[in-house]
């Protein structure tokens, strides 16, 4: 199991390749190449988890999967702070029967094709999603800057909002959008 706390940065960027580009001219190391991932964040009828800020959140890539809990979001700003417990699970099927049978719920699912690299002590990710193109940064939030300004971007244009928070806004702007940010071909109507 991995406890940390999460502190983070997006900065939405104009494709992946622009990514890729800024990534290299650093020199920064692929840590995982790209891959797709599939996230689905649970909750109860009551939505005792919401209501607290916390999130559950079952990850699968390929035949791997991770549970994880993240708490509620501490300080203001630009910069993501967050709690986190993360463990890998050898059963991604049994894991949703489990809660399942406690009476958790699927509230959410959002999927992306995410690329990780590693710069400075830093984890960066690169993710291409339904919405656009973000690049997050995950480090001390001196480092977040320090990278920032290094790859060109600027912390008054980053965000710390999750990407269930992003994809909120955007139904807000898109009313008719799927219900989950999910890619065209797994799409569900919207309610």
């Amino acid at each position: 199991m991995t406890i940390q706390l999460e502190q983070e940065a997006k900065f939405r960027l104009a494709s992946a390749e622009e990514g890729v580009s800024k990534l290299a001219a650093l020199g920064a190391d692929v840590a995982k190449p790209r891959h797709f991932e599939a996230n689905i964040l649970y909750d109860f009828r009551d939505e005792r988890i919401s209501k607290r800020d916390e999130a559950l959140r079952l990850r699968r890539v390929d035949d791997e999967a991770w549970l994880t809990w993240k708490g509620p979001q501490h300080g203001s700003g630009r910069i993501k702070r967050r709690r986190e417990l993360e463990t890998r699970v050898d059963d991604g099927d049994a894991v949703e029967g489990i809660l399942d049978a406690l009476g958790a719920e699927e509230c959410f699912r959002y999927e992306k094709y995410r690329a990780c690299y590693r710069l400075q002590g830093a984890l960066l990710t690169l993710d291409e999603t339904p919405i656009g193109v973000f690049l997050e940064i995950e480090a001390t939030p001196e480092l977040i800057a320090e990278l920032a300004s290094e790859l060109g971007l600027t912390m008054a244009d980053a965000i710390s909002l999750s990407y269930p928070r992003l994809y909120e806004r955007y139904r807000l702007e898109i009313p008719d959008a799927p219900r989950f940010m999910v890619f065209p071909e797994n799409a569900l109507p919207p309610r």
